[in-house]
């Protein structure tokens, strides 16, 4: 509740109406006049000033007393009693004795309430002689006293306008001793309301810092080499655990019965693992920022003190609360000063580290001036916890930061990765295309090649078996050039590719259908005719030997397009064979086109230019 209750009690609260600001009331000389407070409006007070204090001595709260001037001593409270004078010199840390206030209200008909905090170690608190609260229990000697940390809240009614608050308290655990937190008086309802306030906070603290270690671990066990997250998660761990053993203590709510030197031991021994793990990160974020014997005084320093709490008790090993308090604000000011290097160097993520460490260590030089009494604002106690929680929320936002650019970033290789393989593909079904027009067509006349004839007969000879033999009608036409070595020999061989190339053309035009016109080798050609009976394959031929005659292939076109002298060059004509499918035989394409070929060569071997035919 320290950071709460110092806003709201910091200058004072505010009169009603807002018009005026209302000063709070404060004790001296015993006493506190709360006449003119309104408890309702203003909430409850804090009673800090001069209690009357009583060493060595536990006043009986049943008793009626009056007390001269003379015979009181007073104390500035909340504050340790080790330097208060009494006959035989400092009190000391050890000890006992009473505090008493008298204050004064108006209004007896409220059922008021007293927020207590611990003290050092053990007290009773009494209200007009009636017992309230109590923590351990107070003795006059160390046998007698049973030491205590659990703040509470009391609540209680009195007929009187005087209330005697008493507290009796007792210490002989800690190196401090006394009433080292002020004591807040208010209505029932106010003080229940700052209690529950207080714990809810604790426990929030707790929870955010706990589920942010273990998101911190679980980063780590999923990404081994990230350290940070490893030493950051222990870190948040052990803060959240001092979360509930300090301030409201929820941990002796949790376990009432909870001894009260483990409490200690974890309060002390969670500060120094705290201030390892502290370190521990630092170094894996910037490891060539602290020097070697730096990290071996620290975790030699540490482990040390581990040892001694766990084996000794507390008033052995509270000794070593201010020289660890030293190393404790050396190390958070040295790591202070890097991350203020990196950030000067415009290291990536450096500006929100550096505001979670300025705000990190300003709390734990906070808790370390309080711890000391360097200043008494009880409200701004116990502010690690929040330092933390500001630290890891700025490491958190350096991991969304980190998480966006790597989105970004992924999104972007994706992108790109999906551009390059759709390039890819292209490219492969660009390569698949050559590949299959290398293996499936002519180079140079672009036509289906020899090894896409013999397919597709195989092909066609599976899927006419199935059908019947009598309705099928299949025709085919070889073709062979006359006179065609003439242009190759005379006028070489890219004249003669050219007229390969024109008589495809002409092939082309004729049949209409590419993909049934194949060359199979120099001047040779086959056309496949299904569903082409031996007439409409006669018709065929003679409409390629008419339009090869009417263009004086290829005379012509060597004159017009590249003007060449063809003088004493003959008309190139073909030789053709046909062979056609004779119905209720077997359907074979290969003997169709074996019976095609020698009616070509047999056209050849006559007069050239001739049509053989032969029906299958």
């Amino acid at each position: 509740m320290g950071l709460l209750a110092a806003a709201g009690l910091a200058f004072g609260p505010i009169g009603t109406g807002g018009a005026t600001w209302t000063a709070v009331p404060k004790v001296s000389e015993g006493a506190v006049h709360l006449e003119e407070w309104d408890f309702v409006a203003h909430g409850p007070v804090v009673l800090r000033g001069q209690w009357e204090f009583y060493p060595s001595v536990f006043l009986d709260p049943t008793e009626a007393r009056t007390l001269d001037k003379a015979q009181r001593n007073f104390i500035n409270a909340p504050a340790l009693w080790n330097t208060f004078g009494t006959q035989n010199g400092a009190m000391g840390a050890y000890g006992y004795g009473t505090y008493r206030l008298v204050a004064h209200i108006k209004d007896t008909s409220l059922k008021y309430g007293l927020k207590i905090p611990d003290f050092a170690t053990s007290y009773k608190a009494f209200v007009n002689g009636q017992e309230i609260a109590s923590n351990g229990f107070p003795g006059t000697s160390r046998a007698q006293t049973r030491p205590e940390w659990r703040p509470l809240a009391a609540t209680f009614r009195t007929g009187s306008p005087e209330m005697e608050i008493l507290v009796h308290v007792a210490n002989f655990s800690h190196i401090k001793g006394g009433m080292w937190e002020p004591i807040s008086i208010g209505t029932a309802e106010g003080i229940l309301r700052q209690r529950d306030l207080a714990v809810a906070l604790s426990v929030f603290v707790f929870g955010s810092l706990f589920v942010m270690g273990l998101h911190h671990l679980a980063i780590f066990a999923m990404q081994r080499d990230d350290l940070p997250s490893l030493f950051l998660g222990l870190f948040c761990a052990v803060i959240s655990l001092r979360a509930l053993i300090t301030g409201e203590v929820f941990l002796a709510t949790l376990i009432p019965n909870l001894d009260f030197e483990l409490l200690a031991k974890l309060e002390y021994g969670s500060g120094c693992l705290a201030m390892a793990a502290f370190l521990a990160f630092m170094v894996a974020l910037f490891p060539r920022d602290f020097p070697r014997p730096l990290l071996i005084f620290v975790y030699v320093s540490t482990l040390c003190a581990v040892l001694v709490i766990g084996a000794t008790h507390l008033k052995d090993y509270a000794l070593l609360l201010r020289p660890f308090q030293i190393i404790l604000a050396a190390v958070f000011i040295y790591g202070f000063i890097v991350v203020v290097k990196r950030a000067y160097q415009r290291q990536a993520d450096a500006c929100w580290l550096l505001a979670g460490s300025f705000v990190l260590m300003g709390t734990v030089l906070n808790d370390i001036a309080y711890a000391n009494r360097i200043h008494g604002a009880s409200g701004l106690s116990n502010t690690v916890p929040f330092g933390l929680l500001a630290f890891v929320l700025s490491q958190s936002l350096i991991i969304a930061q980190r998480f966006s650019l790597a989105l970004r970033t992924s999104e972007n290789l994706a992108a790109e990765l999906e551009s390059k393989v759709y390039q890819r593909t292209q490219e492969l079904e660009e390569a698949n295309m050559h590949l299959q027009l290398a293996a499936t067509k002519d180079v140079l006349t672009r036509l289906n090649n020899r090894y896409n004839l013999y397919r597709t007969i195989e092909q066609e000879n599976l899927a006419y078996e199935k059908r019947d033999a009598d309705s099928i009608v299949y025709s085919l036409i070889y073709l062979d050039l006359d006179h065609f070595k003439q242009f190759n020999d005379g006028f070489g061989h890219d004249i003669g590719d050219f007229i390969l190339q024109q008589f495809a053309d002409v092939l082309l035009e004729a049949v209409g259908e590419e993909e049934n016109v194949y060359r199979v080798g120099g001047d040779e050609f086959i056309i496949l005719l299904p569903g082409h009976s031996r007439e409409a394959a006669w018709n065929l031929a003679m409409t390629i030997v008419e339009m090869l005659k009417k263009r004086r292939f290829p005379l012509d076109i060597l004159e017009q397009a590249l003007g060449l002298s063809i003088a004493g060059h003959r008309q190139i004509t073909c030789s053709i064979g046909i062979a056609s499918y004779i119905p209720g035989t077997t359907f074979d394409l290969h003997k169709m086109l074996t019976a095609a070929d020698k009616d070509m060569l047999a056209a050849k071997d006559s007069q050239k230019h001739q049509i053989m035919e032969y029906e299958r």
